[in-house]
């Protein structure tokens, strides 16, 4: 999906979707991550793409597991920022969860 913010030039745009569902006892949650780059010449680039699934207890709302695919990364050293995904594991999915990931996830780590 491509949704144009009418950004200028030289802008970075990034798109995410989040879908859940429940397995049994298991809150599945599936992301989809994409970055995309204007050049000056209003050129897109697409820099970083990713899709996240998540296994979460109903009962607790911590993270099982945590799996992720990249699907397009411009760099050698991005291919090592998804090893990284483990560090969501033991996560509880309540008020301030993002902030805690991305504290986990921050610098090379994510």
């Amino acid at each position: 999906m491509n949704i144009d913010l009418g950004l200028p030039p030289e802008s970075i745009q990034r798109e995410k979707s989040v879908g859940m569902w429940y397995e049994g006892g298991t809150l599945r949650v599936r992301g989809h991550l994409r970055d995309r780059y204007t050049d000056p010449e209003r050129q897109e680039t697409l820099l970083h793409e990713y899709r996240l699934d998540l296994w979460v207890d109903h009962e607790t709302m911590i993270v099982s597991d945590a799996r992720i695919e990249p699907v397009h990364l411009p760099y050698a050293e991005c291919f090592q920022a998804p090893g990284n995904i483990g560090l969501l594991v033991g996560l509880k999915l309540r008020p301030g969860f993002t902030a805690e990931a991305l504290e986990r996830l921050q610098g090379e780590a994510g």
